[in-house]
């Protein structure tokens, strides 16, 4: 029922057992986008029961339900523009970042952006897990998180932080960390913040903000940010930027993956 890597190949013709996370997740986002395209209903294999999916903010549990909600959106058909991928909590885990465009129904072209949990659960087999997905229509609102959540707190506090602070960022981060920013990787609190600090001046402003929770390896929660950001107070860009957020025993969280894009019109 999972999706099959078995009779695929990595770039020099290695097997699959030797392909690499970035060959994996290439594999499989040509795969998952094919099927969204030309066969909607093919994708319910990729689903088990307790997979989750939010799409535009509705989130649904199961292969029948997220099959049906992606088919509410009408005829699409993607174009992929970037691909980011790093280690999840679990070994057995890839997080895998896209962004691209979307055209609904041959007429309305978007852009999107999308988080992926995928699970192996054998050699060359793979599930999703999580799916969360954002069409990135213009828009000008402004979302004030629910601080008194564990998802709206942190953010709210993250983004404060890199407004304001951003050395203070390090401590948000845990020791093997790793950021993905514009396709470039940083890994370590270190790093992090003299990659965000470079950046200059930001101001952000939140206008989505989704949370699942992921029960694969650990304790931790799927953040998926979408919104607007000035650098040097010059004309807001939007952004989408993914987090998974680990607690630990004394309910403290703290940043392991940090997926961060600009979605350019």
């Amino acid at each position: 029922d999972e999706l099959c890597l078995g009779p695929l190949r990595g770039a020099r013709g290695a097997s699959q057992e030797q392909m690499s996370a970035q060959e994996v997740a290439t594999a499989f986002i040509g795969h998952y986008y094919n099927l969204c395209d030309a066969n909607v209903d093919g994708l319910a294999p990729l689903y088990q029961d307790g997979s989750l999916a939010t799409v535009e903010g509705e989130q649904h549990q199961g292969p029948a339900n997220i099959v049906a909600k992606l088919k509410s959106l009408g005829q699409v058909t993607h174009v992929q523009q970037s691909l980011d991928v790093q280690p999840s909590l679990s070994p057995s885990a890839i997080s895998i970042f896209a962004t691209g465009a979307i055209t609904i129904n041959g007429t309305q072209q978007y852009h999107f952006a999308q988080y992926f949990q995928l699970v192996a659960t054998g050699p060359g087999a793979y599930y999703l897990q999580n799916d969360m997905l954002r069409i990135c229509y213009p828009k000008d609102t402004q979302l004030t998180p629910d601080t008194n959540e564990i998802a709206g707190a942190f953010m709210n506090h993250y983004y404060t932080t890199y407004d304001t602070n951003p050395d203070g960022l390090a401590g948000l981060y845990l020791p093997n960390a790793s950021l993905h920013f514009e396709g470039q990787q940083f890994d370590g609190p270190a790093a992090i913040v003299e990659k965000h600090k470079v950046v200059g001046q930001v101001t952000h402003q939140i206008q989505t903000l989704e949370l699942q929770q992921q029960s694969i390896g650990g304790n931790a929660a799927c953040i998926f940010v979408t919104g607007r950001l000035s650098i040097g107070g010059d004309n807001p860009l939007q952004f989408a930027q993914f987090f998974q957020l680990v607690g630990d025993a004394n309910g403290d969280y703290a940043l392991l993956n940090d997926m961060f894009r600009l979605i350019y019109a």
